[in-house]
């Protein structure tokens, strides 16, 4: 398996190989968005600037 899957033209199982590249998008932003949110919580439930564990 190469390191760069994008250009292989005779990758058998291209599609596969998108659809996961994709779901890795998304998760990626959705983990960020809940590490957001879970942020945004701790600031408002402490309604200090930062949540003791980052001090």
């Amino acid at each position: 398996m190469g390191v760069d899957l994008g250009h292989e033209h005779h990758y058998k199982n291209k599609h596969l190989a998108e659809k996961a590249e994709n779901w890795i998008g998304i998760a990626m932003v959705a983990v960020i968005v809940v590490l957001g949110a879970f942020l945004v919580y701790a600031v408002i439930t402490t309604g200090q600037g930062a949540p003791s564990w980052m001090r």
